[in-house]
């Protein structure tokens, strides 16, 4: 998870050398608060994870897998805002090339 916050980060300093108009201040308030809560998804995915790895009944390994699969989900979702916001860059720079 360590990757999305040095991701996240660069985006600031290409935001900050380009005079902060290439990402708006509300997109970097909701990322910052998405990668907050990356540390209690990874919490989540650790919980899984090790209950997936002991034995248990079928449904509650059924159970642990919806679950596993939610958390995913939950960490696709966090990358995919991130992925969003570098298209977005990319729009930006790319208008200011027409100047």
């Amino acid at each position: 998870m360590d990757n999305i916050s040095g991701v996240f980060e660069v985006l600031k300093k290409v935001n900050e050398k380009n005079n902060f108009n290439l990402i708006s201040d509300q997109i970097l308030e909701e990322e910052l608060d998405n990668i907050n809560d990356l540390a209690e998804i990874n919490d989540k995915l650790t919980h899984v994870l090790l209950c997936l790895s002991q034995e248990q009944e079928r449904e509650d390994l059924r159970n642990k897998l919806v679950e596993l699969h939610l958390v995913i989900a939950d960490i696709e979702w966090q990358y995919d805002q991130l992925h969003d916001i570098i298209r977005q860059v990319i729009g930006n720079l790319a208008d200011g090339l027409d100047d």
